[in-house]
């Protein structure tokens, strides 16, 4: 009979791939404790293939800057495209001069301003200040995320690999 270890520190019978609780009442960690003070040793954990481990990494690292930019953002249906118009209302009020009064053709802006009481020149500069912020907080986390990316395409191992995730550190907001 032999077993292995599992990297969450579980007890594998190999025979029947069956796990064993670590539960002093269970027949089969009693058996376990009896085989190890046999002198036996379990089989070491079985580390991931270097490219299994490259391409967890890399959905992880997806995973983590998508997370950081939920706190930026309100991730519902179609807010992606609200953002993109209100963006893009700004950038048109810009090029316009930043007027104050005697515009229109900025329907976002317009109807936020008839709901807040704000004038859509006040509006707009808030589209702007909000964009240009995204813009520098996305800068940064894409900065990282492409180059840990990096970093875990040419790691040479699965220790690199851990060690690249492990110490993985986003801007802080």
């Amino acid at each position: 009979m032999t077993y292995k270890m599992t990297s969450n520190h579980t007890v594998i019978r190999t025979i029947d791939n069956a796990l064993i609780p670590a539960d002093p009442g269970n027949r089969d960690w009693q058996e376990y404790q009896a085989w190890l003070e046999a002198g036996n040793m379990p089989n070491p954990v079985d580390e991931p293939a270097l490219d299994d481990a490259k391409a967890g990494a890399l959905a992880e690292i997806d995973r983590q800057g998508g997370e950081r930019r939920l706190i930026y953002i309100t991730a519902i249906p179609g807010q992606d495209g609200t953002y993109i118009a209100k963006q893009n209302e700004a950038l048109a009020w810009v090029a316009a001069g930043s007027p104050a009064l005697g515009f229109t053709g900025f329907p976002y802006a317009e109807a936020e301003a008839a709901m807040t009481g704000d004038t859509v020149a006040e509006t707009l500069a808030t589209y702007r200040a909000q964009s240009d912020m995204m813009n520098a907080i996305n800068a940064q986390l894409e900065a990282v995320r492409i180059s840990k990316k990096r970093e875990v395409m040419s790691a040479q191992d699965v220790a690199a690999v851990q060690a690249i995730l492990a110490n993985l550190e986003w801007p802080q907001p």
